[in-house]
């Protein structure tokens, strides 16, 4: 089960804005099928807990690379466990070298 602690306790208030606008922008898109809280919540809890993203870079991305993102990230987090399934990777995940370790 998600920790929500735990992921507020992970974002920033800028990190919070940009999921924010990348929700926008998917609502202005067409690709939201179910209340817009339901993919801001996936995508804190996939950059807090999982696998930390690059915002800006999917918030900027050309249309297809958002697109696989935006519904990869919500199609394969699996929210008992908290991690990403199927081996999923998002093409604006951090790479390794940006990630701070605890």
């Amino acid at each position: 089960m998600i920790d929500w602690d735990k992921v507020y306790d992970r974002l920033t208030k800028a990190e919070l804005e940009l999921i924010q606008r990348i929700v926008d922008r998917a609502e202005r898109e067409s690709y939201l099928l179910v209340d817009r809280h339901h993919y801001t919540m996936n995508l804190e809890c996939v950059h807090a807990l999982d696998t930390p993203l690059d915002l800006q870079k999917m918030l900027d991305a050309p249309r297809a690379d958002f697109g696989h993102d935006f519904w990869g990230i919500n199609r394969h987090l699996n929210r008992q466990t908290d991690k990403l399934e199927g081996l999923f990777l998002p093409r604006c995940a951090k790479p390794e070298s940006e990630i701070c370790s605890e």
